[in-house]
């Protein structure tokens, strides 16, 4: 299990005992997500260098460090673990796609709106990003990762 206290990710096991803290950020955290993929966490946090964080779950060492303009308000990996997708707060809830496993190379953009974004979530099928707000079922993007850059992108589908 995996959860914030503050600016502070915590990984709990089965017991309290299990319980690890990880003083990774300066700023609160705002959205933490786990990979499938074994061991490996996903952070953001608010405040005057907002930044998203991959991290090893079970030694809390950063793997890689994003910078970002805007805090990352919700996180999620693509199915096999290997891109990090980041709904920023901007005023048009930019999502980012990051190949976090090759120094997180920004690959592709999407502008979502002005509608507020509550959930972000990759499916994990047939490459899509799934992103609903208030107004519902936002956007259902496509990413094309097996394009080489700068040819990957995000389509919307309708």
């Amino acid at each position: 299990l995996a959860f914030s206290q503050g600016n502070i990710p915590v990984i709990l096991g089965t017991t309290a005992a299990d319980k690890v803290e990880f003083p990774l950020h300066s700023g609160r955290v705002l959205a933490l997500v786990a990979s499938k993929q074994k061991d490996v966490v996903a952070t953001s946090e608010v405040g005057v260098n907002p930044s998203a964080k991959v991290w090893n779950a079970s030694t809390g060492a950063v793997v890689t460090n994003i910078k970002l303009n805007h805090p990352a308000t919700h996180l999620t990996f693509s199915a096999d673990g290997s891109y990090l997708f980041a709904v920023c707060s901007d005023k048009k809830h930019t999502v980012f796609a990051y190949q976090w496993s090759k120094s997180a190379p920004q690959v592709a953009t999407w502008k979502c709106g002005k509608n507020e974004v509550y959930a972000c979530e990759y499916d994990g099928f047939g490459h899509s990003l799934v992103l609903g707000g208030d107004a519902g079922l936002l956007t259902w993007l496509r990413f094309w990762p097996e394009r080489e850059a700068p040819h990957m992108r995000f389509e919307c589908q309708d």
